[in-house]
């Protein structure tokens, strides 16, 4: 029926029978009745059967967070669609919320700490209130389970209403895959590891385990090769947010501000983007990550390395923070709370590292030498002073 309508629509604007403001007025009626919620509500995931339909995967909207109920902890404004811009097609402004999700409502053996949790854009269409808090959610293999199951019965529903007694050449693109499915096949593209790729993983592993480099000196050594060349502002608003209190409570509330303040364009290039910048404490530490592709604040951080667009750390980041803090080289307490930054919409992350200690005497310029790009991800502290 959905389709029938779109069809019936187009046909309808292309004869001037209907015009857009013809259309518009009943969806903005439409608009106005979606749910809007406040910092503290809590709210529940749609899954994608009970969201809209796709075309191709460029849902915003990670699958390891549907059906789970999490906590808005920030409303981020309002901003187009991405998953209807991506098809160019027209779309409202809808609003955008940052809700927090416990790690162990995730992922089903998390080893890290009780308040350990991941933080994620969500877009309000793929939200509604839930009278229950989080500490009801069922466990993440029931969670699954429940997903896959409607997935099914949805796959199961289209099949038994469509009849394949018609050429597929007799229309445009449509795939009756699972998203499941087409996102396997994206996996599956990418091919096996080569013979070097499996070479350069051992030689790695070897070396490691002989001593001959430890995961902080490789760490290291990547960053410097790919920084080269690079005039990143980080290091700037980072310094001056040490010395400057005002600045960075300017910082922490309002980064695009800040930023302007020293005369840096916050925004990417290519995007309308929102720099947020999220600060670390004895408390807790925050960690970087975008799941559905490489989201990254290019204009503040430069080019955004090789390891944060790989698959592997897009997807242990969220599942395991710990273990990939610790071969970064980093090894955080347990008393430490780590968060989770999933960047999917329109929100570019960078952390504000803590001070290191004995660097009182030293002025924005001496600080800034000590801010490194990685320790602006999350993924390492700034550099002791000499």
């Amino acid at each position: 029926y959905e389709k029938w309508a779109v069809s019936m629509a187009m046909i309808l604007l292309e004869r001037n029978v209907l015009s857009h403001d013809d259309l518009l007025p009943p969806m903005e009626d439409i608009d106005q009745k979606a749910q809007t919620f406040d910092i503290g509500d809590f709210v529940v995931v749609k899954t994608e059967t009970g969201h809209l339909p796709w075309p191709k995967p460029h849902l915003r909207t990670p699958g390891y967070v549907h059906g789970v109920i999490g906590e808005v902890v920030a409303s981020c404004g309002k901003f187009k669609n991405p998953e209807l811009l991506a098809y160019r097609r027209q779309t409202r402004e809808e609003a955008l919320y940052r809700v927090k999700f416990r790690q162990k409502d995730l992922w089903e053996h998390y080893t890290g700490g009780e308040s350990d949790s991941t933080v994620v854009e969500i877009y309000a269409p793929w939200l509604q209130r839930s009278e229950a808090p989080p500490t009801s959610n069922p466990s993440p293999s029931e969670r699954f389970e429940r997903i896959v199951s409607l997935q099914r019965q949805q796959e199961e529903q289209k099949l038994a209403s469509h009849s394949h007694s018609h050429s597929h050449g007799d229309h445009g693109h449509h795939d009756h895959g699972t998203r499941g499915e087409t996102e396997q096949n994206a996996v599956d593209l990418e091919g096996a590891e080569t013979p070097g790729m499996m070479l350069a993983r051992e030689l790695k592993a070897a070396v490691m385990t002989k001593g001959v480099i430890t995961p902080k000196e490789l760490r290291a050594g990547v960053e410097k090769l790919e920084m080269l060349g690079q005039q990143s502002e980080g290091p700037r608003i980072v310094a001056r947010a040490w010395t400057d209190p005002a600045f960075k409570e300017l910082l922490v509330t309002d980064a695009s501000a800040a930023a302007g303040e020293l005369g840096i364009m916050a925004q990417n290039s290519t995007a309308s983007t929102v720099l947020t910048v999220v600060e670390n404490t004895p408390e807790t530490h925050n960690l970087v990550v975008c799941t559905l592709c490489s989201c990254y604040p290019r204009s503040i951080l430069g080019l955004s390395p090789t390891w944060y667009r790989s698959r592997n750390y897009r997807s242990r980041a969220v599942r395991e923070p710990r273990a990939v803090l610790k071969e970064f080289g980093l090894e955080l307490p347990e008393s430490t709370q780590i968060q989770v930054h999933d960047s999917t919409a329109d929100l570019r992350y960078m952390v504000l590292p803590t001070r290191p200690p004995g660097t009182d005497h030293l002025g924005e310029a001496e600080l800034a030498k000590l801010v490194t790009r990685d320790s602006m991800i999350g993924v390492a502290n700034p550099l002791p002073p000499q």
